[in-house]
């Protein structure tokens, strides 16, 4: 299971971030392995709505099983709600049944 809390991946410079963090998703898809569920907080839900980069690759992972969780009080934080292309919105009940429930949970 993944939280993913950023649309970058790594501190510094924001260009290289978005290229890694696509790069990450990318990669991940291709494994027939994926994992049980991504949630995704704060600016990491811009890498779920229309034009993300990384939209094709997190389609991807939904369609091999993952569970696609996009927080809902972001996406109308950052007025994006109508432009989700991809999972579904979740809560903060949500994130922390995913805690409650795995025995592993990877933060990004």
């Amino acid at each position: 299971m993944f939280v993913i809390g950023n649309d970058t991946l790594g501190q510094g410079n924001e260009v290289i971030g978005q290229k890694l963090m696509n790069a990450f998703f990318n990669v991940s898809s291709d494994y027939e392995q994926v994992p049980v569920s991504i949630f995704f907080v704060n600016t990491g839900v811009k890498l779920c709505v229309e034009q993300a980069d990384t939209l094709a690759a997190i389609r991807k992972l939904q369609e091999k099983g993952t569970e696609i969780i996009v927080c809902g009080t972001c996406l109308d934080f950052f007025n994006m709600k109508e432009q989700l292309a991809v999972g579904r919105i979740g809560t903060m009940h949500d994130l922390i049944g995913i805690y409650h429930g795995q025995e592993q949970v990877i933060s990004l």
